[in-house]
């Protein structure tokens, strides 16, 4: 989603407004995860972990804590393979921004 290149304050706010989008998502997996839907909480969280790899904008390791707590309850109620799969679809769909956003504003 990043276009490396764009110049100057652009850049700095498009980069912000990338992380905003990725801690959104991770938020999302929380509730996802905390709703009782819990194979979206590895799709949203994939997502959020390719957005920032291609950031190169890792959590920092008290946001990182923060995330895995809020999916301790998805990953309990998902077997190993399916929660790898679902984190997999998450990281396909991030490279598509349409993808992402309708992912996100899905109510199932």
């Amino acid at each position: 989603m990043h276009r490396p290149g764009s110049g100057g304050g652009h850049a700095h706010s498009e980069l912000a407004a990338e992380l905003g989008i990725a801690d959104s998502l991770e938020n999302l997996a929380g509730l996802a995860s905390g709703t009782g839907r819990f194979e979206r909480a590895p799709v949203l969280g994939g997502i959020a972990e390719a957005l920032r790899e291609e950031l190169s904008a890792p959590m920092t390791a008290p946001e990182r804590e923060r995330h895995e707590r809020f999916l301790a309850s998805a990953r309990v109620h998902i077997d190993p393979a399916t929660w790898n799969e679902q984190w997999a679809k998450g990281r396909t769909i991030a490279q598509d921004l349409e993808r992402v956003v309708a992912y996100a504003l899905e109510q199932g």
